[in-house]
């Protein structure tokens, strides 16, 4: 289900682009884009690593050779790994030490820079069209299938598996796709308001017209789902030790997006009745606030309390997750105790931050990262400002001092688009 993560990304994001006139569209650059997305999940992952550094089991010197890639959520964009003799076509590879759950995030950072340009790409695309991308790109998920069952000389086949299980290459079509189901509900579920019909590119305003949806759109969640259960039933009477081979790297790199889909859409059109009745329940939307707490919780709590009741567990012992534990001291006390942290930390962590960050921008308090973001696009801006007085032909020393009169005054705008952006 990682890839849900994804083509959920993608849906949701691109969705708030799309669903705005072109002449209301935030005007934020792709740093402060990337900043405003990370304010909201950085504390509660930070969070989480500091746990796992404070568990102190013997690191390698790649253990914290990596460190400052996960401080900084660049440890899964390149396959980074080290593999010793005896291993076979095990690696150690950056993107799993720590809490390696949290490799999805890194990933992120990547299709965060994507969502705009790629945005803009689909907002024009017919619904035959949008189709027509679908299901190529629910074929594409062959491609890292088999490129992580290729037979490469090592190191090369443990840094494949890892780009292709961890990495952004693996999943990029998944979120595309995410983009491509965005596009699809706006054409088929929504309405220009001044209009009633179907948007064109002029549209000021969209409105949700449910009742005009298809049929697989409104009732998404219950299709969705309801094919997800015969899946895995047939899934597991095929596979039932969950063999890594070809059919199930394609399931997990993209093979059940459609699946997904059904269930966004569904979920999105507002007439399902699994997502009005059950999601929107108060268990469920409580649920769904501690949920990003209780993924990026899941090993330092699994961790710590394997250590103290699995005496006979040589990773837990180790200090390492045991991902298949079998006492009934644990697997009854692991889930209460993880959405316990999870509140605790969303209560006293996630939520005081995000207060902090709204009281920071309605009182226009610039901060550190404001002003290095600043600072970068003003260098940007001049450099780019160069290269185009070169190209034209313009001798660089005659105008030197242009240019650092304009990155001055550019330094000075992008503060202020800044802090409105805050």
């Amino acid at each position: 289900w990682t890839q849900y993560f994804f083509i959920m990304s993608g849906f949701l994001l691109s969705y708030v682009e799309m669903a705005r006139p072109p002449h209301k569209r935030s005007k934020t650059t792709q740093l402060q884009y990337l900043r405003k997305r990370l304010i909201v999940i950085y504390p509660i992952y930070m969070f989480s690593l500091v746990l796992l550094l404070f568990n102190l089991p013997n690191r390698s010197m790649f253990s914290w050779g990596v460190l400052p890639l996960h401080i900084f959520l660049l440890q899964a964009i390149l396959p980074i790994c080290r593999r010793e003799p005896d291993w076979g076509i095990y690696s150690q590879c950056a993107s799993g030490e720590y809490n390696n759950t949290c490799w999805f995030i890194s990933v992120l950072i990547v299709y965060w820079l994507l969502i705009h340009p790629f945005t803009r790409i689909f907002e024009r695309v017919s619904a035959r069209s949008c189709y027509a991308w679908l299901a190529a790109l629910w074929l594409w998920s062959w491609v890292p299938a088999l490129l992580h069952r290729a037979e490469l000389p090592q190191p090369w086949r443990g840094m494949m598996i890892d780009a292709m299980q961890t990495g952004p290459l693996g999943y990029l079509h998944v979120f595309v796709s995410g983009i491509v189901t965005a596009r699809l509900f706006v054409l088929l579920s929504m309405h220009d308001a001044s209009t009633d019909k179907p948007p064109l590119v002029t549209f000021e305003k969209l409105v949700l017209r449910a009742d005009l949806a298809p049929f697989v759109f409104r009732f998404g969640c219950c299709i969705g789902y309801a094919l997800w259960v015969c899946f895995n039933i047939a899934f597991f009477l095929v596979n039932p030790t969950g063999e890594h081979n070809l059919f199930y790297m394609f399931c997990h790199n993209g093979g059940i997006a459609p699946l997904i889909a059904l269930v966004l859409l569904g979920g999105a059109t507002g007439a399902d009745p699994l997502a009005n009745y059950v999601f929107q329940s108060k268990f469920f939307r409580s649920l769904g606030q501690l949920s990003y707490s209780q993924y990026l919780l899941q090993m330092p709590v699994g961790i710590f309390l394997a250590y103290y009741l699995i005496p006979d567990s040589p990773a837990a012992q180790e200090r390492r997750f045991d991902f298949n534990p079998t006492k009934p001291a644990f697997l009854t006390s692991f889930f209460p105790l993880l959405v316990l942290c999870a509140y605790l930390a969303q209560r006293f962590i996630e939520r005081p931050y995000t207060d902090w960050q709204r009281h920071r921008a309605t009182s226009g308090i610039l901060g550190a990262d404001d002003k290095l973001i600043a600072k970068i696009e003003a260098r940007i801006a001049a450099r780019k400002r160069r290269l185009e007085a070169k190209a034209a032909g313009i001798d660089g020393d005659s105008s030197s001092d242009e240019s650092s009169e304009a990155s001055s005054d550019d330094e000075s705008s992008t503060s202020d688009s800044s802090r409105d952006a805050s």
